[in-house]
């Protein structure tokens, strides 16, 4: 019933059940955008998901450690913010058209490598 818990600080994130939550948690979410369009992807974001998109037009050479460096910069800022991005839950969609040549490429996060 009626009891409440005691107060607890709130050092990192956004409060839940707020009516500026959904404000909140965009402001509190921007430089991550800012850090993936720093990198030349772009991003969808919906809820706390973010999806990553990066064109290679055959650069594979280009096109997987910019991924790989964006990563691991969105890695950092969410461990500066008391998140974490998890690299088993991480994971990388590869469209490889029908022109393209050899083998698909690789990529961990962590020394993890991605699914």
């Amino acid at each position: 019933g009626g009891e409440r818990s005691s107060p607890c600080p709130l050092l990192h994130g956004v409060l839940q059940g707020s009516v500026f939550s959904l404000l909140l948690f965009n402001i509190y979410m921007k430089p991550l955008g800012e850090i993936i369009c720093h990198h030349g992807l772009r991003y969808h974001q919906y809820a706390d998901d973010t999806q990553l998109y990066v064109s290679a037009c055959g650069e594979l050479s280009v096109a997987v450690p910019s991924l790989s460096q964006c990563l691991e910069a969105v890695r950092g800022w969410m461990g500066s913010n008391g998140l974490k991005l998890n690299p088993c839950k991480t994971e990388w969609l590869w469209v490889w058209g029908s022109l393209a040549q050899g083998e698909l490429p690789s990529l961990a996060l962590d020394g993890v490598a991605l699914p």
